[in-house]
């Protein structure tokens, strides 16, 4: 049996343990890649955790991770199967720097930020043509 950080936080629909067993967190796990919890968060802190939802389809996971306060939050860039999370998850329990290695990560709602910068910016562009508008700027067509 590993031992694992003084202080993991393991939580899902069904479970709330303050520093989970290694097998009880391998059967939550199991479980949300079964489909019978929405999701499972093991935490070290508030701001640092590694999570992994229902995927999909049975057996696969999403997985995401933060990795402190102020740091990006991010997600696995492929689902993983069960056999796939279940060493990554157990390393994180047992505290292991290393506990992702060989996955590859992206920034979590990086999209969706550059979409709400190009809509806050098209509305600005929109706002800035109203005001022109309403003081007399007109584009006349010369032709």
């Amino acid at each position: 049996m590993s031992h694992h950080a003084p202080s993991c936080h393991l939580t899902t629909d069904e479970v709330d343990l303050h520093n989970p067993s290694e097998t009880e967190l391998l059967t939550a796990l199991r479980a949300v890649a079964a489909g019978r919890d929405a999701d499972l968060r093991l935490a070290k802190a508030a701001e640092e955790f590694l999570e992994a939802r229902a995927g999909s389809a049975p057996g696969l996971l999403a997985v995401r991770k933060k990795k402190g306060a102020g740091r990006e939050y991010l997600r696995s860039r492929r689902e993983l199967s069960l056999a796939e999370a279940e060493p990554v998850f157990a390393a994180y329990l047992a505290g292991d720097p290393d506990f992702d290695r060989g996955l590859k990560w992206e920034v979590l709602g990086l999209l969706a930020g550059n979409a709400a910068r190009l809509l806050l910016g098209a509305l600005g562009l929109a706002a800035l043509l109203a005001v022109l508008w309403k003081l007399g700027f007109r584009v006349v067509r010369v032709g």
